[in-house]
């Protein structure tokens, strides 16, 4: 009976039932012999005491040993009974006590020490676990029980190589052992070993079919690899067999989100959120993706709830600033970023150069004060210090940056800088309701100024640059450019149309010259009838036998007047292996960009760290990396885009052509997961570039240029100085092969040139005809429309 009473007074002590524990301790007074009563009542009084507590329990547990009279074995069993009580109760601390009484009673008996340790390495305890293990691995080194639970160990601290050997030890003595499989895939994936560890999920899948864990991980495995539709497919696997496995959801759900089905996601996170509503990984990622659908008030609501459920959860907290900037919040988004430093949390902030964050953050606040110029300034270096590696979260702060510098614009008054940006926004995230609005007011409020607008045009003449031209007989091309916020009706000059007039309002006409003075006069309407005129004087003497102008001194030198060295660069897009199966992989596009890459970078002056390759990027990756550089460069600096990769030109209900590249995340058949010409033309609108040259190995649209003047002049000196924005493309409407003769020829001509200066129209004009015929392609080379152009050359300078 005594027995009893002590053994149920060390339980009631290890549940810290004080009150319990002293009525039944007083039970056991009545039993003990009086010797032992006197000790025992002496430190009665400070069994309430926490410092008195451990020493009473050991006394209690002292008694209990010598005045029990039960079989050591019978103890052992209790202890272990008690500690597997305690794990279920996920009181792993007090698991490990019952365990380390089991140990004291059986102090070699190895399946002790394995649950202390699995209690330890519950607890996140792995060095004692390991300890644990080993020693159980001392007392019987045939225990594979003891080898999968060093291995977790081992794997829960990053020692994968370590974890792998235990668990090949595990297999080893119990081949058919699930578990062992299914936790050495799991440290082959933390090495990054996706292979492998798909291997060990299949073998687990091999012994059981049903196994949801391994379903679950090999899911996992295959979305590192981007096998997303074999990941969805496992994923779905382990719902199929576990329905109540949240893990399980909130995994298919970050898929989903990686296929850009943020739909999709989000119902899988609900799901999740429904399982373990306590899991603030879940209401952080549904967050995400409700803002990237642009519904702002539940991303807020999302990220909010993760921050309740783990306040320290730092990624919630820089999250949330997107969507409260998108409701006009900015008072409670910087409230939030203030939190987040003050608390000291992490997030991807920390994980690379943040100092974009910084400018965007002080863009922010001056835009509170209304200090517009200064927080223009600010967002703007924001774009500038903002890196090339994009994850989901900085995706979305370089959008929130272009969105900030709009609103600064429209502050300023400068709506139609406002609305560049805003569409560039667009053409890297469609999914953004707020800037459609914007939009929409923002050409209602151009309306409404069109309407009104009594303004003439303003006409500024690009070429000729000089008013002394040398002249035998014949005409000038004239190129110029009349501006109207109402817009261009016509431009005449000398009376007679021009030939060529661009939406925005570029002009391109030919003038008969005569020796001698020649007066010739430039009229240009806007649509509203509001009328402008220019005079222009040309003095004409000598002459050439060609009978066309020639501006300037005409000495006949092929060379490049520049006050500063011009500066290159160069985004390679190379899209060769495709996520949709139904869209074909490629085997040539890497190594067309990386040899073009060579070539410039040896042969033409391109320095390696003004090229940037993108391989097998999304859509979104290759839009922001070209509105990027091509924002950031000024006049003394040139860019190429080059693009190898699927290509397709489409014709709408109207019969207008389009033409299409093909990221490697598109879906076959859906063309807003395509970049289209018009996306091109919005992302390179806004920069300050002198030239820039996009070379297309792809079919493309003829809907994106507007033709080339027959008999551009040739000289080198003009083709530089004017600004130019033209496109060099494989193919027009027909298919272009995979070993592309257009890329073949480009490169060969590329190399094998001799000229110090090489205008892009000569080198396509090289290479076209080898081209037409060796393939059923035909290259096209044309000025791109409405962005720019002003009839200039891009010039590749040959090293000497």
């Amino acid at each position: 009976m005594y027995r009893l009473a002590a053994y149920e007074c060390a339980c009631l002590d290890k549940r810290y039932r004080y009150q319990n524990m002293v009525n039944v301790y007083c039970d056991f007074l009545e039993l003990v012999p009086s010797k032992e009563k006197c000790f025992i009542l002496t430190m009665a009084p400070f069994s309430k005491t926490d410092k008195m507590k451990s020493l009473f329990k050991s006394l209690i547990m002292l008694f209990a040993c010598i005045y029990s009279g039960i079989a050591e074995g019978q103890d052992f069993d209790a202890f272990i009974r008690q500690g597997d009580e305690f794990s279920d109760k996920r009181m792993y601390a007090e698991a490990a006590d019952s365990y380390t009484d089991a140990i004291r009673l059986k102090p070699k008996n190895g399946f002790a020490y394995n649950r202390r340790g699995n209690a330890f390495l519950l607890n996140k305890q792995y060095d004692l676990a390991i300890e644990d293990h080993t020693t159980a691995i001392g007392l019987d080194p045939k225990d594979a029980y003891a080898y999968g639970n060093r291995g977790a160990a081992w794997r829960a601290k990053g020692a994968f190589d370590l974890a792998i050997s235990d668990f090949d030890m595990a297999l080893n003595l119990n081949p058919k052992n699930t578990w062992a499989y299914n936790s050495r895939g799991l440290a082959y994936q933390g090495k990054k070993d996706y292979a492998s560890a798909i291997e060990n999920f299949s073998a687990c899948l091999a012994i059981d079919p049903n196994s949801a864990w391994a379903y679950l991980n090999r899911g996992t495995s295959y979305q590192y690899l981007k096998q997303f539709d074999l990941a969805l497919n496992d994923l779905t696997n382990a719902i199929k067999i576990d329905g109540s496995n949240g893990s399980a959801f909130a995994w298919r759900g970050y898929v989903y989100g990686r296929m850009n089905n943020f739909e999709a996601a989000i119902e899988d996170y609900s799901t999740s959120i429904k399982l373990n509503a306590k899991d603030p990984i879940s209401f952080n990622n549904r967050g995400l993706f409700y803002n990237r659908l642009g519904e702002y008030e539940k991303a807020v609501a999302d990220y909010k709830a993760c921050i309740e459920e783990d306040p320290q959860y730092g990624m919630a907290y820089i999250g949330v600033i997107s969507p409260l900037l998108r409701l006009r919040h900015f008072d409670e988004a910087v409230g939030y970023y203030n939190a987040y430093i003050e608390k000291k949390l992490t997030s991807f902030l920390e994980s690379g150069n943040n100092q974009y964050y910084q400018h965007y953050l002080k863009g922010l606040m001056l835009l509170q004060e209304d200090k517009n110029e200064d927080a223009l300034e600010s967002l703007l270096s924001a774009s500038d210090a903002f890196g090339e590696t994009f994850n989901e979260e900085t995706k979305r702060s370089y959008i929130d940056i272009l969105f900030l510098q709009g609103v600064a614009l429209e502050k300023l008054n400068r709506t139609t800088d406002a609305q560049i940006l805003y569409e560039q926004s667009l053409v890297i995230d469609s999914r953004q309701p707020d800037l459609e609005v914007v939009l929409q007011r923002l050409h209602e409020l151009d309306s409404k100024t069109v309407q009104s607008d009594q303004s003439i045009p303003e006409i500024s003449v690009i070429t000729p640059s000089s008013s002394n031209v040398e002249l035998a007989s014949g005409t000038i091309e004239v190129v110029g450019r009349a501006k109207d916020v109402s817009g261009i009706e016509y431009v005449k000059i000398n009376g007679e149309p021009v030939e060529k007039l661009e939406e925005d309002g570029l002009f391109i006409s030919k003038v008969k010259l005569t020796p001698g003075e020649n007066t010739w006069v430039i009229t240009a309407s806007d649509k509203n009838g509001n009328i402008a005129s220019q005079s222009m004087v040309l003095n004409v003497t000598g002459g050439n036998s060609r009978g066309t102008a020639i501006v300037g001194s005409g000495d006949g030198k092929t060379s490049v007047v520049m006050e500063t060295e011009p500066v290159y660069h160069a985004i390679l897009i190379a899209e060769q292996n495709y996520d949709d199966p139904k869209i074909p992989d490629l085997q040539h596009p890497k190594r067309d960009a990386l040899e073009l890459g060579t070539i410039l970078e040896k042969n033409y002056g391109f320095l390696a760290a003004n090229i940037d390759t993108l391989f097998d990027k999304s859509r979104e990756d290759i839009m922001m990396a070209i509105v990027k550089k091509s924002s950031s460069l000024n006049e003394n600096e040139n860019l190429i885009i080059f693009y190898a990769g699927h290509g397709i030109a489409e014709k709408d209900k109207f019969g207008d052509v389009d033409g299409y590249w093909i990221p490697s995340t598109a879906r076959s058949g859906l063309s807003a997961t395509y970049i289209s010409t018009d996306d091109i033309n919005k992302a390179i609108k806004r920069s300050n570039a002198k030239h820039i040259l996009i070379i297309a190995d792809a079919c493309f649209s003829g809907a994106m240029t507007r033709a080339l003047p027959a008999d551009a002049a040739r000289e080198v000196n003009r083709q530089y100085i004017i600004p130019s924005r033209k496109v060099m493309a494989s193919g027009n409407l027909e298919p272009v092969p995979d070993n592309s003769k257009f890329i073949l020829y480009l490169k060969k001509r590329l190399v094998e040139n001799n000229e110090k200066y090489l205008a892009a129209q000569d080198l396509f004009s090289s290479f076209r005809t080898a081209v037409m015929s060796n393939s059923d392609t035909v290259p096209q080379y044309a000025a791109i429309k409405n962005v720019g152009d002003e009839g200039g050359e891009f010039i590749f300078i040959r090293k000497q």
